[in-house]
């Protein structure tokens, strides 16, 4: 069966009530009316052990015209928005292969997955989200559909504004889950019919994920708009103007997106290295700057007490009790490492330069890990035994130390007595490099020159791990959102470098773009990343039980992995 061929589709009723299709006029449109048909969402809690996205079918009578004013019930309190690529399955398939996906595609459109975050949220929602997302009216969608022999998904971009104020802003391609793979997942073993619409889930900016909440009021104006990336050539724009009217209270959770932030992929400087030849072109990610998560401004390089104090503040705390590491302590060159040693073949040497917690548990747990994966690691202790205290990682600075009733009196008196400025200027540069440098040399020895060694550099240890790439004794450098990074340290680079930022951090968006005007300069390939929604701390010291916090810490060990395997050639 094939697929009738159009640019952008819609159905109208002609002059004499006749139902009839064509394309789009460039006048905008009044009255549209669409059918009922099969609404399927997906859901940003993808199941961790399938690594697929969790589907949520919505009512067919949720499906309401992009020009509808939307009647909310009184019982649905909270009620957000979320702007989404819709999928129109243009003919039947069951158990579809991800390479065949894109011929069952009629086209694109966008629509509006209304939710009411009262009847989603636990306990109300007994893990089901088809209540909240299903009154009438809830999938407003249209007003045309993009025919995908003009646009690819990952070519448009998705806007959400309410009132004329953007609260989403994202490219399609940033989705987890692509159109191909969502397509074959939906449909295994399960028949999607002609005229099932797939909503792909909805970008960071949701009202949920802001500020005060500011739920969706009586007479608010909804938009969304899927045209064209900026730059992306070609003619048309995707099923643009979709407007909606409403009528309620409502509010929100990230319901059906398959992102993990909003992060928008820019090409940078490719150069031919000497290093493996299977390696592509350089490529950085920057993530979305909130207006009302932006950081302070730039701090000098030398850091002030303000600075330290948010540092500190912008952490994540990580409750690691009972675990037991795997690895063992030892002594390379006067300093104490913790080694974690691969249990079957090795693949490779990661030096691991840690936070201030120098080897606390959670810097342990990331060892086993990497070492389960079938890399020897090794952290090495530089401050000799004076790493900061763990209890500070469970402390907000500037509160009352006897408010916290799970400190025992020697964990309050130890953060009483912490003095982070004496401690860090104990631990200066200049100390640190001179232990760092004779110890990395026997190290290194003692690996053999055909080791391929990693050096892996969280906050503290980061500028350190670019100080190790500007030689040619290690195969990368990998940062994790460094701390206390100077001028210097990005220049002379001669190993590729992966830095990995968080959003909210002492390393600012300023100090960020810093980085990507210094990276013009570098002839190494590199990837810089910003991590939407994260703070300091967030790829070594997540909470566990926190499924939000989780999720990047997972995201930047796995980009950590792959990053090894790409400058390798494997």
């Amino acid at each position: 069966m094939s697929i009738p061929s159009f640019t952008n589709l819609i159905r109208f009723l002609d002059e004499d009530s006749v139902e009839a299709y064509g394309e789009v006029a460039p006048e905008s449109l009044d009255n549209i009316e669409g059918s009922v048909v099969k609404v399927m969402g997906q859901d940003i809690e993808y199941l961790q052990d399938t690594g697929k996205t969790a589907v949520v079918k919505k009512a067919s009578d949720a499906l309401a015209g992009p020009y509808d004013d939307i009647t909310i019930p009184k019982e649905a309190h909270l009620m957000d928005y979320e702007g989404e690529l819709c999928i129109i399955i243009g003919k039947d398939g069951k158990d579809i292969q991800p390479q065949d996906a894109l011929d069952y595609i009629l086209g694109y459109t966008v629509g509006n997955d209304l939710s009411s975050r009262y009847w989603q949220r636990p306990p109300r929602a007994g893990g089901q989200f088809c209540y909240a997302k299903s009154f009438d009216g809830f999938a407003p969608i249209g007003p045309t559909i993009l025919s995908p022999h003009v646009a690819t998904a990952e070519s448009l971009h998705l806007t959400t504004k309410v009132n004329g104020e953007v609260r989403q802003q994202s490219p399609i391609s940033d989705m987890i889950f692509n159109v191909r793979d969502i397509i074959s997942h939906c449909s295994q073993g399960t028949t999607l019919r002609k005229g099932t619409i797939i909503m792909t889930g909805t970008p960071s900016g949701i009202a949920a994920k802001m500020p005060d909440s500011p739920w969706i009021q009586k007479g608010d104006v909804v938009e969304f708009s899927g045209g064209r990336r900026a730059g992306g050539g070609g003619s048309g724009e995707a099923a643009t103007g979709t407007e909606v009217l409403k009528d309620l209270p409502v509010g929100g959770l990230d319901g059906l997106v398959v992102k993990v932030g909003l992060m928008d992929e820019l090409e940078a400087l490719g150069r031919s290295m000497p290093i493996p030849p299977q390696l592509p072109r350089c490529s950085s990610v920057v993530g979305s700057f909130r207006p009302w998560e932006r950081p302070p401004p730039p701090r000098a390089s030398e850091p002030s007490h303000n600075s330290i104090v948010q540092w500190l503040a912008n952490r994540l705390s990580l409750d690691v009790g009972g675990y037991e590491p795997n690895g063992s302590v030892k002594t390379i060159h006067g300093l104490n490492v913790y080694q974690a040693l691969a249990p079957a073949e090795v693949k490779g040497e990661i030096l691991f330069l840690p936070d201030v917690f120098g080897l606390a548990t959670h810097n342990k747990i990331l060892a086993d890990q990497y070492a389960n994966f079938g890399y020897n690691t090794t952290i090495v202790d530089y401050f000799q035994g004076e790493a900061l205290p763990d209890i500070i990682m469970s402390y907000t600075p500037g509160t009352d130390v006897d408010s916290y009733s799970n400190f025992s009196q020697e964990e309050k008196e130890i953060i009483r007595n912490a003095d982070i400025s004496t401690w860090l200027s104990r631990h200066s540069r200049a100390k640190v490099s001179g232990l760092l440098h004779p110890f990395f040399v026997a190290f290194r020895e003692g690996l053999g020159q055909s080791a391929k060694l990693h050096v892996l550099g969280h906050c503290f240890g980061g500028k350190y791990a670019l100080r190790l790439a500007k030689s040619n004794k290690i195969t990368s450098a990998m940062t994790m959102h460094p701390s206390f990074i100077e001028e210097d340290d990005w220049q002379n680079l001669q190993r590729p470098v992966m830095v990995c930022c968080a959003e909210s951090d002492v390393f600012t968006p300023s100090l960020i773009a810093d980085t990507f005007k210094a990276a013009a300069e570098w002839e190494v390939y590199y990837k810089i990343s910003v991590y939407g929604g994260t703070v300091h701390g967030f790829a070594s010291r997540a909470d566990r039980s926190n499924s939000e916090q989780m999720r990047p810490y997972r995201s930047s060990f796995e980009d950590s992995l792959s990053w090894i395997k790409l400058v390798e050639g494997s």
